[in-house]
């Protein structure tokens, strides 16, 4: 389980690691553009193929026992992404540049060239991914390994290619992704050369699509809760600014990698706990719940440092301004990992239902806040907004998962020992503001200081995980 978080968490972590090369050659404002076509290729995989490619997740499952239904299945759902995937780049290439219009008066955004090329972004992703799902529930780890390192590896090799040797600018690094993923399709075209099929199975079909299609709008909210943010700061500034946002965000955004890691590689064991949570059988709950929120609160002192260091990274001192906003941003991007806490509850519980209905609650007071915080205080604003829909979603996640399932957490783990780290890492920060130190100074402090601080709480628990995974392993 480990190796498929690892791999898991560089998929998009890639984006990251070309942060270098992102600074050196976009300006910020096609820095801040590229944030804002990714944004818009993250909602477009919602309704590329109806994200059918969730339902491999489960449904996979009814036909394990038959290697004959299983292939008909991967064949009918691949090749049905595949036919209604061609369909909505079609009809977006009729409504594509009146959607853009619509979400930038302004004109900067361009559908052409850059919509359609995320657009077609979208398609080879959402097909590519029936695949991968399939390989990771086959536990094939040889071709899953193959598939995501072919990704992975394009997409770095292409990018750099395209934007420091050809030039291409923002065009460049979207059309690194495109043929980086369709260089990833040819891989699984030459895997299975009968994956496309001409007579599908519409009763497995529909039955994927019934799992599907009532996801969607969850996906949608979920969207607007983690990816929206640059598109209603873009309203209100430049794209210079969404640049330097789009950069803070990237950094803080691997608090949320860091727990999506975690969570992929402990699930069974999780949900394991939670069956026997009515035993009184708390330990095993209180160890993988410790986990969930301490590896995310190891990443946020790294992230400080990083941030508040940011002239060893790029000559372009616009970018330095994030040392004032990084703290904050981690401590918004954290409270995030306390709703991905309790919604494994109601995901065990198969309360999806709920997580709509909670998630719409949490959509409206975030869109309330953008439209009041934004416009006066910018990026503040922003992540002011964004901790408002945060701590919101924790709080109804919380009372609705112990509703359905009762777990008995320990809350001075869970939530006193953040309070701590977070109060102690503020004070820091009052402090050196306060007598005019540098924040370059605090972020160096800050990393020794918290994270001794966080090794100290967990000091005594090292073994017992020891003994949790090493007997899952042998």
């Amino acid at each position: 389980m480990a190796f498929y978080s690892v791999l898991g968490f560089l998929r998009p972590a890639i984006f990251i690691f070309l942060i270098p090369i992102y600074l050196a050659e976009l300006t910020e404002a096609e820095y801040g553009m590229y944030g804002l076509m990714m944004d818009f290729a993250m909602l477009s995989t919602i309704f590329m193929s109806l994200k059918i490619n969730t339902a491999m997740l489960t449904n996979y499952y009814d036909y394990v026992d038959d290697e004959v239904k299983v292939q008909k299945y991967l064949s009918s759902v691949y090749t049905f992404s595949l036919v209604f995937g061609v369909f909505m780049v079609l009809i977006s290439l009729f409504i594509g540049p009146s959607l853009f219009r619509l979400a930038d008066p302004t004109e900067e955004m361009l559908f052409y060239p850059y919509g359609i090329t995320v657009v077609l972004f979208t398609l080879f992703t959402e097909l590519n991914l029936n695949y991968i799902v399939y390989l990771k529930n086959k536990k094939n780890i040889i071709r899953y390994s193959v598939v995501l390192l072919t990704q992975i590896i394009s997409v770095v090799i292409l990018q750099v290619l395209l934007i420091v040797v050809f030039d291409r600018g923002l065009q460049g690094a979207l059309e690194g992704v495109v043929i980086g993923n369709i260089m990833v399709t040819a891989v699984v075209l030459f895997f299975e050369r009968k994956i496309i099929t001409f007579s599908l199975d519409w009763s497995m079909i529909k039955s994927s699509l019934k799992f599907s299609i009532p996801l969607i709008p969850y996906l949608v909210i979920y969207w607007f809760l983690t990816r929206s943010g640059k598109t209603f700061l873009s309203r209100e500034t430049d794209l210079d600014t969404v640049g330097i946002y789009n950069l803070l965000i990237t950094l803080a955004g691997l608090v949320i990698f860091g727990v999506e890691a975690i969570i992929n590689a402990i699930r069974p064991f999780l949900f394991e706990a939670f069956k026997r949570a009515d035993k009184n059988d708390n330990k095993q709950i209180s160890l993988l719940t410790r986990l969930i929120i301490n590896i995310p609160l190891f990443i946020v002192p790294c992230l400080i440092l990083i941030g508040t260091n940011f002239s060893y990274f790029t000559s372009k001192n616009s970018y330095y301004k994030i040392d004032q906003y990084i703290a904050f941003a981690c401590f918004v991007m954290f409270v995030f990992v306390w709703s991905r806490l309790f919604y494994q509850q109601l995901v065990f519980t198969k309360k999806s239902t709920w997580v709509t209905g909670l998630s719409f609650i949490v959509f409206i007071a975030l869109m309330i806040s953008f439209n009041i915080l934004i416009p006066k205080f910018q990026i503040w604003g922003v992540l002011q907004a964004t901790l408002i829909a945060n701590v919101l979603m924790a709080i109804l996640f919380f009372f609705a998962a112990q509703k359905v399932l009762k777990v008995n957490y320990n809350f001075g783990e869970i939530i006193g020992i953040p309070f701590i780290v977070f109060s102690f890492l503020f004070l820091l920060k009052y402090t050196f503001e306060s007598n005019e130190w540098s924040l370059s100074s605090f972020g160096v402090t800050q990393f020794f200081l918290i994270t001794f601080t966080i090794i100290a709480f967990n000091w005594n628990v090292i073994t017992d995980y020891k003994k949790i995974f090493g007997k899952s392993i042998s």
